[in-house]
């Protein structure tokens, strides 16, 4: 009992600063910083300790929204709403209700060079894409090209293509309309390209063969001059013959050839 007060009056301290230093970078970098420390090292946060963090939400937000030129803030910023939507379905939802995943799709497309950023930016949005009221953001013109170009800017960083991926393959499947920005002849191709740079990573097949599904289905290839090329089909080809045992990357790899 004593530890989980501590913890809460850790975190009630945090919230006093941001609040008492909103105009301070310093002061909310370091907060923020310090939340996703917390977050991450929490087992199982008791109803008290869950309380306060839903409190301190949207100070977390306001540290986004008054520092939106600090690279250092930004960063944690998307560390802490990585680590607090880890915790429970209940706190991603806070997050998306707050606008945080806004926050975070902006401070990508501000500092598009920033490994550290992207990746728990692209952590984050891991587990807020779960939530259906943030498909639109995610899967917006915008929302999908700073993602994407976070894929081009780190094309040799497998854990973030990964991510991203999963993303992509999320929105192509909920949100039927972010189909027409995924169809681009360029997305398509850093899709394969990503595909090629990664063979060994399941993930990364299943996830882009599953886009690919997703375009095919819905009559994307063949027109508007989009077509998935022999390059496409070639790694397609290769990523059956590589995964014989993933019956998830034969299926839709399968599938995407046959249409």
């Amino acid at each position: 009992i004593t530890n989980a007060i501590r913890a809460s009056d850790e975190i009630v301290s945090i919230q006093t600063a941001m609040k008492k230093h909103r105009e301070h970078s310093s002061v909310q970098e370091a907060a923020c910083l310090a939340l996703r420390n917390f977050c991450t090292i929490s087992e199982s946060p008791n109803d008290r300790i869950v309380a306060e963090l839903f409190d301190i939400v949207n100070d977390v937000k306001q540290a986004s929204m008054i520092h939106c030129q600090s690279a250092g803030v930004q960063e944690n910023v998307c560390g802490a709403f990585w680590a607090m939507s880890a915790i429970s379905d209940t706190m991603a939802v806070s997050i998306t209700s707050s606008g945080g995943t806004s926050c975070i799709i902006e401070a990508m497309a501000t500092f598009p060079t920033s490994m550290a950023l992207q990746y728990d930016a692209c952590t984050a949005l891991l587990n807020l894409i779960l939530q259906k009221e943030n498909l639109v953001t995610i899967g917006s013109k915008h929302g999908i090209n700073t993602i994407i170009n976070c894929l081009c800017q780190f094309s040799t960083n497998v854990h973030i293509g990964e991510k991203v991926c999963i993303i992509v393959a999320a929105i192509s499947s909920a949100l039927p309309q972010a189909l027409f920005v995924l169809s681009n002849h360029a997305i398509v191709n850093h899709l394969v390209d990503c595909m090629y740079q990664f063979p060994q990573s399941g993930t990364i097949q299943i996830a882009c063969s599953e886009v690919l599904l997703n375009l095919s289905v819905n009559n994307f290839f063949g027109f508007e001059n989009i077509d998935l090329g022999r390059k496409g089909i070639d790694r397609l080809c290769t990523a059956m013959t590589q995964h014989p045992d993933n019956s998830m990357v034969l299926e839709k790899a399968s599938l995407v050839i046959g249409k």
